[in-house]
Order: C-alpha cells, then sequence, then structure tokens
C-alpha cells in the first residue's frame, strides 16, 4: 500500500508486465511462424499458410482456416509490436531523468504575485494614528475605554 502512495510500483509492475506479454507474444508467433515438421511428407521450415497463402487451401476446403490463421498471426505480430514499444516505454520510465523527478513539488515552484499592498506586513512607525472601525470600538467598550473617554481623561 506504501507503495502505491509513494508511487513507487508503477514504473516496475509494467516493466514486469510488458517483459511477460513480450516473451509470452514472442512465444506465440515463433510458434505459428515456426517450423511446420507435423506431415513427414512434406516437412517445412515455416508454416504453409505464410508460405505459399491460402489459395493452396481451397481445393481441400479450409480456405476459412487458413484465412482464421493469418488473421491470428497478423494480429500476434502487432501485439508483439505494441507490447515491445510498451517494454521500451517501461524501461525508458526506470530510468533516471531530471524532468520525472518526483522530488520536487509543484507548489515549490509557485511564487506569490506581487501587491502593492506590502505595508501591510510593515511594523507600524510610532506616532500614527490607530485605526478606529466598529470592531475596535465594540473591544475598547468591553474594556471600559471609549475613545471619546480616553482623550478628555
Amino acid at each position: 500500500m506504501i507503495g502505491f502512495i509513494m508511487k513507487v510500483w508503477y514504473p516496475i509492475i509494467g516493466l514486469f508486465f510488458s517483459l511477460a506479454m513480450t516473451a509470452l507474444y514472442s512465444t506465440s508467433l515463433y510458434g505459428q511462424a515456426g517450423p511446420d515438421y507435423a506431415d513427414s511428407r512434406y516437412p517445412s521450415p515455416v508454416a504453409w499458410y505464410i508460405r505459399y497463402g491460402c489459395d493452396i487451401a481451397k481445393k481441400y476446403g479450409a480456405e476459412s482456416q487458413c484465412m482464421m490463421a493469418k488473421g491470428t498471426f497478423g494480429v500476434t505480430t502487432y501485439m508483439l509490436f505494441l507490447y515491445l514499444v510498451n517494454l521500451g516505454l517501461a524501461i525508458w520510465a526506470m530510468l533516471p531523468n531530471k524532468e520525472l523527478d518526483m522530488g520536487s513539488d509543484d507548489d515549490d515552484d509557485y511564487a506569490a504575485p506581487p501587491t502593492d499592498k506590502q505595508w501591510e506586513m510593515m511594523p507600524r512607525t510610532p506616532g500614527t494614528a490607530v485605526p478606529f472601525t466598529p470592531r475596535t470600538q465594540a473591544f475598547h467598550t468591553l474594556d471600559r475605554k471609549l475613545p471619546l473617554r480616553t482623550q478628555y481623561a
């Protein structure tokens, strides 16, 4: 749970699954395109449907099976390509990179816009008048220090 919260596991899991799927699709592609020695009369270093096409299967009534085998071979080739790209991206994500550094936070780069009210944070100079608002009058009333009474006392 801590690994997922700290975003540590994503590249490692992505690398593991991409590597596993690349190995599986490579093995599948080799099995589909590899040697075909099932019939001793016609040994072939490459599958017959890749080597000759589906025209030869028409006279045996196996054209649809040939088209299905070719389609499966095409999809397997495409998926192997996708997982090879995904494996490359997973390896790239595991490499140290300044742009992907998680040490810097987006909030650290925020700078407050300059304002003209910088005087609010400055210490008050002696001899300046205290601002008089209804709130200050209410607090002085609680202390029995009304502004008019202090001037004449």
